[in-house]
């Protein structure tokens, strides 16, 4: 019973070896600060990569916002 637990749990660490976690770099942008008065600000983001015979793309990020006075967005 013993051998078996022991079989059970180097299974599961070489299954774990096997899915390492991926993670992309961070988002980098350049804020230059909130649109002035009246005006809108909008931010479109994507990130991509591209494997030998194609393109990945993730989905687009989008947001937007109006000002509306010197201190209500």
């Amino acid at each position: 019973m013993f051998r078996y637990k022991v079989l059970f749990v180097l299974v599961l660490f070489a299954i774990a070896k096997l899915a390492a976690a991926q993670g992309g770099p961070p988002l980098v942008t350049d804020d230059p600060g909130t649109p002035g008065n009246g005006k809108w600000e909008i931010n479109l983001a994507s990130i991509g990569s591209k494997t030998f015979r194609r393109w990945d793309i993730e989905a687009l990020s989008v947001g937007g916002r109006h000002r509306r006075g010197t201190r209500v967005r």
